[in-house]
């Protein structure tokens, strides 16, 4: 199922998102209501071609991450992942 910006509606609906976000987004990155994000944690929508002879292909697809979700302290989520509804991930804690 495709989410829609009426689920999904952006940066200003999520709950707590730190000053200096690092976020690369050329396909769009949808934060659900409630959802929290803390320092250090990075968005990336764009990545290289893993195939031999595809290194330079830029490769976009977005982000969706579901509402009241926490992403905790340095972590990073590529182009294409959707995380669900309710779902902590602190695989970047140090």
């Amino acid at each position: 199922m495709t989410r829609t910006e009426e689920e999904y509606g952006g940066f200003e609906k999520a709950g707590w998102l730190p000053m200096q976000l690092p976020a690369q987004n050329l396909s769009g990155i949808w934060i659900g209501d409630g959802s929290l994000i803390a320092h250090n944690a990075v968005s990336a929508t764009l990545n290289y071609g893993l195939q031999p002879g595809q290194q330079y292909d830029l490769q976009a697809a977005c982000i969706v991450i579901g509402k009241n979700v926490w992403l905790s302290a340095s972590v990073t989520v590529l182009q294409g992942v959707t995380i669900g509804d309710n779902v902590v991930i602190g695989a970047g804690l140090w």
